[in-house]
């Protein structure tokens, strides 16, 4: 994809916005305001996204980190330099998922945004969507342990979740494999 601008980041698009204080934009107009009530701001750098809606948007793939408290209603304000918005291609294999077994939490991210230190198996948006729902069955949720005999749970969720963003094994077989 060529330069990213204010005239192209919004399409077909991956990037992680930043959370960001409302006073950066104060007495500022937006340059531009979405159907769905989204508003852009333009900086020399980059761009400020104040919204309501986060991930899918349009054709592209938005995300906040770091979120603020300051918010307007529920709409967040989120700031991306230019540099951090890279091509996405519903059918690209471009994703990873990075677990934070700290947080008990995972986030998939552009194969040219950040380094894949966990082994992740690259995959295409859907079938990293796919296995994200997984992940998020083992980490957050009980109901499947009552079916195994474990005395260190977190070990088994540990072993799981790494299988599963490592290999193409299958949710089911990698369970049983842990029995």
């Amino acid at each position: 994809m060529k330069k990213i601008t204010k005239y192209n980041f919004f399409k077909h698009t991956y990037c992680v916005f930043k959370g960001a204080e409302l006073q950066e934009i104060e007495g500022k107009s937006p340059n531009y305001t979405s159907k769905s009530g989204s508003s852009y701001f333009y900086a020399a750098e980059g761009v400020y996204r104040l919204s309501n809606h986060w991930g899918r948007a349009a054709n592209c793939r938005w995300r906040i980190e770091n979120s603020l408290e300051d918010r307007i209603g529920s709409a967040k304000l989120g700031y991306a330099d230019w540099t951090s918005f890279y091509a996405d291609t519903s059918d690209g294999i471009l994703y990873f998922i990075a677990v934070d077994f700290d947080l008990n939490s995972a986030t998939y991210h552009h194969i040219k945004s950040k380094e894949n230190t966990q082994g992740s198996l690259v995959r295409t948006a859907g079938d990293t969507l796919k296995r994200m729902r997984d992940i998020k069955e083992i980490l957050e949720k009980d109901a499947w342990l009552k079916y195994v005999d474990v005395e260190d749970e977190q070990a088994l969720r540990a072993k799981i979740t790494l299988a599963l963003i490592a290999t193409e094994t299958s949710l089911r077989e990698i369970k049983l494999a842990c029995r």
